[in-house]
């Protein structure tokens, strides 16, 4: 299984940006539909928490 990741940033202004974050990839069964149990909001939450102390610093 080969998924891709990608992020798009776009900049608002000179202290504003806009993130957009997704993941692309084909899931064979019976893994698609095990994936319907599984919650990621905690680990996209965490990863762009990480991406804004990043961003914050440069």
């Amino acid at each position: 299984m080969a998924n891709k990741s990608f992020f798009d940033v776009i900049p608002i202004s000179d202290r504003q940006s806009e993130v957009s974050w997704g993941i692309s990839g084909a899931i064979p069964y019976p893994f698609n539909f095990v994936t319907n149990f599984f919650d990621m909001d905690a680990d996209f939450k965490h990863g762009l928490e990480n991406l804004k102390l990043i961003m914050e610093k440069n």
